[in-house]
């Protein structure tokens, strides 16, 4: 059976759903693209982080080495891949297309938003036009 026609009021609740949904997974890949940027922030340090140098000749030369601090690295793997995967990861899962049609499905079909969606509402979502 097809949904009942819907009010205006309830026309603009789902055009903010759509807008929220549309808002925080755009936040989830950026939170992911910043995992990017670590994982290459790494790559840089660890293959920058094995040289070795040597300035002068003969009996002057004074020969340097660089080596990789181990928890210098984890450091930045847990703060710049870590954590923005996760955030990511976790924005795309919980606001999904398939989350996003499950609710506006069930709201079309006569039941309140759930609190975790209402909450997160904000007037810009209302008035976004797509």
């Amino acid at each position: 059976m097809p949904p009942p026609e819907l009010r205006p009021g309830q026309q603009d609740t789902l055009r903010a759903v759509s807008n929220l949904f549309e808002r925080r997974r755009k936040g989830g890949r950026t939170w992911t693209y910043t995992a990017l940027g670590g994982v290459l922030a790494m790559v840089r340090v660890l293959t920058a982080a094995s040289k070795s140098t040597t300035v002068g000749s003969g009996p002057y030369a004074v020969s340097t080495s660089t080596e990789v601090d181990a928890g210098g690295v984890a450091v930045i793997a847990g703060l710049f891949v870590g954590v923005p995967v996760a955030v990511g990861v976790g924005k795309l899962t919980r606001f999904s297309e398939k989350q996003e049609a499950a609710v506006t499905q069930a709201y079309q079909g006569g039941q309140p938003l759930p609190n975790s969606i209402r909450r997160r509402l904000s007037p810009a979502d209302f008035m976004r036009v797509r």
